[in-house]
């Protein structure tokens, strides 16, 4: 009986996880093995205020499927669902030279109960020809 508030408690603040499997294709053809590297980070995007980072993982891997799998478990927020994102720092490219793969429209997550969401892509050549920022970088235009 002692442990009842305790357990009401940590029932209360703790999330559901989030279930993440990231999917990285990376496939050059008529090109000897290939070593690429990348910087993944996932995030939690937030109009209103800084976006919460979840996971960032730096990986070196061979050409081919990449692929990563995380329970994550984001801060709850007043909306009744988690805005997911993704960004890719990569050299997966035909030049060896970094793209950065950051999509427009996050996935989005029931915020209550086990949640599960998959992101996967082709990073051959794929994304900005710069190095992906912070996401929480203010971009100013001139």
């Amino acid at each position: 009986m002692i442990y009842l508030p305790a357990l009401l408690f940590l029932t209360v603040i703790l999330a559901d996880p989030v279930h993440v499997t990231v999917k990285i294709k990376c496939e050059m053809e008529g090109t000897p093995e290939y070593l690429y590297c990348g910087k993944l980070v996932i995030f939690e995007a937030d109009k209103w205020s800084n976006h919460d980072i979840l996971k960032t993982e730096e990986y070196c891997a061979p050409e081919g499927e990449k692929e990563f799998k995380f329970d994550l478990y984001p801060d709850g927020d007043t909306s009744p669902s988690y805005e997911l994102n993704y960004q890719l720092t990569h050299n997966c490219t035909i030049d060896d030279l970094t793209r950065c793969i950051r999509p427009d429209n996050p996935k989005d997550v029931s915020a209550s109960g086990e949640s599960w969401v998959e992101f996967k892509f082709n990073a051959w050549n794929f994304g900005e020809a710069r190095a992906c920022k912070d996401p929480n970088a203010k971009i100013i235009d001139f």
